[in-house]
Protein backbone atom coordinates (compact mmCIF):
# COMPACT_ATOMS: atom_id res chain seq x y z
CA UNK A 1 0.00 0.00 0.00
CA UNK A 2 1.27 3.58 -1.08
CA UNK A 3 1.80 5.90 2.17
CA UNK A 4 -1.28 7.45 3.43
CA UNK A 5 -1.25 11.11 3.51
CA UNK A 6 -4.06 12.21 4.85
CA UNK A 7 -7.36 12.03 7.41
CA UNK A 8 -9.38 11.85 4.15
CA UNK A 9 -6.30 9.42 1.99
CA UNK A 10 -6.84 6.97 4.92
CA UNK A 11 -10.77 6.88 5.14
CA UNK A 12 -11.02 6.68 1.37
CA UNK A 13 -9.02 4.12 0.95
CA UNK A 14 -10.42 2.16 3.69
CA UNK A 15 -13.89 2.24 1.80
CA UNK A 16 -13.73 -0.20 -1.32
CA UNK A 17 -11.17 -2.12 1.41
CA UNK A 18 -14.32 -2.96 3.67
CA UNK A 19 -16.73 -2.77 0.86
CA UNK A 20 -15.10 -5.76 -0.64
CA UNK A 21 -14.77 -7.48 2.41
CA UNK A 22 -18.18 -7.18 2.67
CA UNK A 23 -18.86 -8.85 -0.50
CA UNK A 24 -16.52 -11.88 0.07
CA UNK A 25 -18.53 -12.14 3.49
CA UNK A 26 -21.69 -12.35 1.20
CA UNK A 27 -20.15 -15.21 -1.08
CA UNK A 28 -19.33 -17.08 1.92
CA UNK A 29 -22.56 -17.29 3.57
CA UNK A 30 -24.42 -18.13 0.66
CA UNK A 31 -21.91 -20.91 -0.37
CA UNK A 32 -20.27 -22.59 2.78
CA UNK A 33 -21.54 -25.90 4.17
CA UNK A 34 -20.15 -24.74 7.85
CA UNK A 35 -22.42 -22.93 10.57
CA UNK A 36 -19.62 -21.91 11.73
CA UNK A 37 -18.46 -20.16 8.63
CA UNK A 38 -21.42 -18.81 8.08
CA UNK A 39 -21.76 -17.11 11.70
CA UNK A 40 -18.33 -15.46 11.09
CA UNK A 41 -19.43 -14.33 7.64
CA UNK A 42 -22.02 -12.81 9.41
CA UNK A 43 -20.55 -11.30 12.07
CA UNK A 44 -17.74 -10.00 9.63
CA UNK A 45 -20.65 -7.99 7.71
CA UNK A 46 -21.92 -7.02 10.82
CA UNK A 47 -19.06 -5.00 11.66
CA UNK A 48 -17.50 -3.73 8.47
CA UNK A 49 -20.84 -2.69 7.35
CA UNK A 50 -20.93 -0.72 10.19
CA UNK A 51 -17.33 0.76 9.62
CA UNK A 52 -18.04 1.22 6.46
CA UNK A 53 -21.08 3.62 7.64
CA UNK A 54 -19.06 5.49 9.77
CA UNK A 55 -16.89 6.29 7.60
CA UNK A 56 -18.90 7.24 4.61
CA UNK A 57 -20.69 9.51 7.03
CA UNK A 58 -17.54 11.06 7.84
CA UNK A 59 -16.18 11.61 4.72
CA UNK A 60 -19.88 13.29 3.51
CA UNK A 61 -19.70 14.78 6.43
CA UNK A 62 -16.38 16.26 6.49
CA UNK A 63 -15.24 16.17 2.68
CA UNK A 64 -18.24 16.60 1.08
CA UNK A 65 -16.77 17.90 -2.60
CA UNK A 66 -14.38 14.79 -2.37
CA UNK A 67 -15.05 11.42 -3.61
CA UNK A 68 -15.42 8.89 -1.47
CA UNK A 69 -13.60 5.84 -2.93
CA UNK A 70 -9.43 6.64 -2.80
CA UNK A 71 -7.37 4.49 -4.94
CA UNK A 72 -7.52 0.78 -4.62
CA UNK A 73 -5.85 -2.99 -5.25
CA UNK A 74 -8.29 -5.75 -4.59
CA UNK A 75 -6.56 -8.04 -1.72
CA UNK A 76 -9.27 -10.85 -1.41
CA UNK A 77 -9.66 -13.71 -3.99
CA UNK A 78 -12.22 -13.84 -6.74
CA UNK A 79 -14.62 -16.59 -4.91
CA UNK A 80 -17.03 -16.49 -7.40
CA UNK A 81 -17.20 -20.39 -8.43
CA UNK A 82 -16.13 -21.80 -5.39
CA UNK A 83 -18.47 -23.35 -2.49
CA UNK A 84 -17.71 -25.63 0.48
CA UNK A 85 -14.49 -26.23 1.17
CA UNK A 86 -12.55 -24.52 -0.97
CA UNK A 87 -14.35 -21.52 -0.60
CA UNK A 88 -13.92 -21.52 3.11
CA UNK A 89 -10.64 -21.92 2.28
CA UNK A 90 -9.94 -19.39 0.23
CA UNK A 91 -11.46 -17.02 2.29
CA UNK A 92 -9.50 -18.21 5.19
CA UNK A 93 -6.46 -17.29 3.38
CA UNK A 94 -8.01 -13.62 2.10
CA UNK A 95 -4.53 -13.43 0.08
CA UNK A 96 -3.80 -12.35 -3.07
CA UNK A 97 -4.98 -15.18 -5.64
CA UNK A 98 -1.19 -15.91 -6.67
CA UNK A 99 -0.96 -17.06 -2.53
CA UNK A 100 -1.01 -20.89 -1.89
CA UNK A 101 -4.01 -21.80 -0.24
CA UNK A 102 -3.55 -23.95 2.42
CA UNK A 103 -5.41 -27.69 2.49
Amino acid sequence: MDRVDSEYDFLARMVPQHEEAVEAAEQLLDGTDREQMRTFAREVIERQSSELDLMLGWLEEWYPERDTHGAHEPVMRDLSGLDGGDLDRAFRTRGPESAPCPA
